[in-house]
């Protein structure tokens, strides 16, 4: 399922799209094994249907499919950070205003490259104006770790912006992540697949996981 976005079309009082639940509880939204090896899929702050910013952004994202990075199924993505430059994000675009509300939770599988990183990782939705990320940080590490983020106004706080959360998640534009780390000097990889809605909090997405250590 491949997204855009125009910030110029968002209303927040117009028709808001919704992706309706499946019987499942689970709506995929990005498994990259639609890109083929090596494509750059988010190469800047507008791309679509993946963008990345931040001062700690070292390169693009990537589809990949070598054995060391893929997640889940052919292919996984990659990012490039660096620290430690204040923050870097990654973030997945609607192309239309779309009500997250009927989802209890996001999940996604990660891992770093570096064995004893101090990167952390928070959820991330927006309308395009208003900003909403995840309360708690998220620890990441070499090993591949499947993480559920909670939905709802006392998981999450608006770090940019004047809109509520209910108007966020009902006519949410963006969803992504965001990372950081203090400690940290020098290069980081990110590798994720299997960007999911879920209906279910405490569920992670079903994917089959490489060995990568």
């Amino acid at each position: 399922m491949k997204k855009g976005f125009s910030v110029a079309v968002i209303g927040l009082a117009g028709v808001v799209g919704m992706i309706g639940p499946p019987a499942t509880g689970e709506t995929i939204l990005e498994d990259f094994e639609s890109y083929h090896d090596g494509q750059i899929i988010g190469s800047t702050a507008t791309s679509k249907p993946w963008s990345r910013f931040g001062a700690a952004t070292n390169d693009n994202m990537v589809a990949t499919s070598h054995e060391r990075w893929v997640i889940s199924g052919s292919h996984s993505a990659i990012y490039g950070l660096v620290w430690p430059n204040s923050f870097g994000a990654v973030r997945y675009r609607f192309d239309q205003a779309t009500d997250l509300s009927p989802y209890h939770g996001v999940a996604v599988k990660m891992r770093s490259s570096k064995n004893n990183t101090h990167t952390q990782v928070k959820l991330a939705i927006s309308n395009g104006y208003t900003t909403f990320v995840s309360v708690a940080d998220r620890p990441l590490g070499v090993r591949v770790q499947p993480l559920v983020f909670e939905l709802g106004p006392t998981q999450m706080i608006r770090v940019v912006g004047r809109h509520s959360y209910r108007e966020v998640v009902q006519g949410a534009w963006q969803i992504g992540f965001d990372f950081s780390n203090i400690e940290d000097q020098d290069f980081e990889t990110i590798a994720f697949d299997q960007l999911t809605l879920t209906t279910l909090s405490d569920a992670a997405p079903k994917t089959k996981v490489s060995a990568l250590e």
